[in-house]
């Protein structure tokens, strides 16, 4: 398929050239990128060609430049502040469409937006999937841990390192440890959320159904930033070698290789659009749900603590 790439800088921690490329190893084609600027286009431009060895042309207009390339599919890499402009203006062009986690947020009511939008991409025969990539990875994890639970674990943890700050580390980050127990088959609203704060650090905890759950978020800028998580005390730490960007998980002095999971969720993305399934993910709106809880709870716990409350 040929692809509208939006947001395909680098900036902060955006992952636009990577989808770029692997878009391309796979098979399709990039054929348009759109972006807020002019300036920023040019840094993206840069950067993809950096990546693809190619230039691909430049639009601010989601909508003119699929009409004018004949796109037939979107990858969403900007921010989520945009994301509900963008997936309204892919769905006016009739494209199916990749859109980083999460989906929806800063748009008055995410969850319903979410759910609707969903219901108009079914009615319109298009794919509609969110990044949540990191279930790509618990085929390795299992190669590593064989005797590892598979579904409802007694206690999940994950250590996940954003290069953002307090509420924005929840926003931009909680996708994955969610979709991880999504696939694990661990639903239900969280209960008994906790925090804890210090330097860089912010962690939540919480439980869900039956399964224990802490999530580490420290604050590292520069890559390759540390990534693991443990089901039942079985751990995988994620190594990243920044020569190549070969990936691993590792625990002790045994190790397996971890295709990247960015590439085997563009991979299924791709798939699901040859196989005409109109695949979408209808956890998304639960997802949605349980990150606006904890990002409630998290502004009582920084309203406490700032009073002085605990």
């Amino acid at each position: 398929p040929r692809i509208v790439l939006v947001g395909a800088g680098r900036r902060r921690q955006g992952l636009g050239p990577f989808f770029a490329m692997f878009l391309e190893e796979l098979g399709a084609e990039v054929v348009a990128l759109v972006g807020r600027s002019e300036p920023s286009l040019a840094d993206a431009q840069r950067q993809v060609a950096e990546r693809i060895g190619r230039e691909v042309p430049v639009s601010v207009d989601l909508l003119d430049a699929a009409q004018r390339h004949g796109a037939e599919a979107a990858v969403i890499a900007a921010p989520p502040e945009s994301h509900l402009d963008h997936l309204g203006a892919a769905l006016t062009a009739e494209l199916h469409v990749l859109c980083e986690k999460p989906l929806l947020w800063w748009c008055g009511d995410p969850v319903g937006g979410a759910r609707e939008l969903i219901q108009r991409y079914e009615e319109a025969g298009r794919v509609l999937m969110e990044n949540v990539q990191w279930p790509q990875t618990l085929p390795a994890f299992f190669a590593l841990h064989p005797g590892a639970p598979r579904e409802c674990p007694g206690r999940f943890d994950m250590l996940l390192s954003p290069t953002t700050e307090g509420e924005r580390m929840l926003i931009d980050s909680l996708s994955h440890p969610l979709s991880l127990l999504g696939a694990l088959r661990v639903e239900g609203e969280p209960s008994d959320i906790l925090f804890e704060a210090r330097e860089d650090v912010l962690g939540v905890a919480f439980a869900m159904a039956s399964t224990e759950v802490r999530i580490t978020l420290r604050r590292v800028p520069e890559s390759p930033r540390p990534a693991a998580y443990e089901i039942d005390g079985h751990r995988a730490e994620r190594r990243i070698d920044p020569r190549d960007y070969r990936m691993e998980f590792i625990d002790g002095g045994r190790s397996v290789p971890l295709p990247d999971p960015l590439r085997e969720q563009v991979a299924a993305f791709l798939l699901a659009i040859h196989r005409s399934d109109h695949a979408r993910d209808p956890a998304i709106p639960a997802r949605l749900e349980t990150l606006g809880a904890i990002v409630e709870a998290h502004r009582r716990f920084e309203v406490d603590r700032d009073g002085g409350g605990g």
